[in-house]
């Protein structure tokens, strides 16, 4: 009987202790994320949370800044700009600390919050991220990489948008051919940013 009991309690420890390890913060990102691509977006939010809290307690400050910058990418695409900005905010702050000023994920997450601006054609305050996240990009990936290429795509779009013209040029992406008036004009009246941030950084 008591060998039975013991052969329980250990069993029963071992499942605690595998459900909780499959539950980590990452793990809770990864739920998180396919719930957003099936469109669950009330349940990708608590899985992000879970995530938040989970990285939290477990003083994992990169799962963490992840788990912010994700959710900020799912309000982003639920035109919740308030909410994405202080989650983005958060994450960069993190990622600045943790990883570096000039790290990739670093700048994802300036990408994301320069294009959050861009939606509402906050055209101040999107060109210091932007900026950042080209700088960033060319000097990690290089000038042909496609990550690159579309914060210097964005940066154009934003000086064409503010007639800043000059520096529309030094940005202008290859093969790209400078609007006439019209073209400018249905430019700024366009939306500027694709909605719906990947949310996997």
């Amino acid at each position: 009987m008591l060998r039975t009991f013991l052969t329980a309690l250990i069993f029963t420890s071992a499942w605690v202790s595998v459900g909780a390890e499959s539950m980590d913060a990452d793990r809770y990102i990864d739920q998180a994320n396919k719930f957003r691509a099936k469109g669950m977006a009330a349940e990708a939010e608590k899985a992000y949370r879970s995530a938040i809290a989970e990285a939290r307690s477990s003083n994992d400050s990169l799962s963490l800044a992840k788990a912010l910058n994700n959710l900020g990418a799912l309000h982003d695409a639920q035109d919740h700009y308030e909410q994405a900005e202080g989650y983005y905010k958060r994450a960069l702050a993190i990622r600045d600390r943790a990883l570096g000023a000039e790290h990739l994920e670093t700048a994802a997450t300036l990408q994301s919050l320069g294009d959050l601006y861009m939606e509402q054609r906050k055209f101040d305050k999107a060109e210091i991220p932007l900026r950042r996240a080209y700088t960033i990009r060319a000097k990690r990936l290089g000038e042909k990489d496609s990550e690159t290429i579309a914060s210097q795509r964005d940066l154009w779009t934003l000086y064409m948008s503010t007639d800043r013209y000059a520096l529309a040029e030094e940005f202008q992406p290859e093969g790209e051919k400078t609007p006439n008036e019209a073209q400018r004009r249905r430019l700024v009246s366009q939306p500027l940013s694709p909605k719906g941030t990947d949310p996997t950084r």
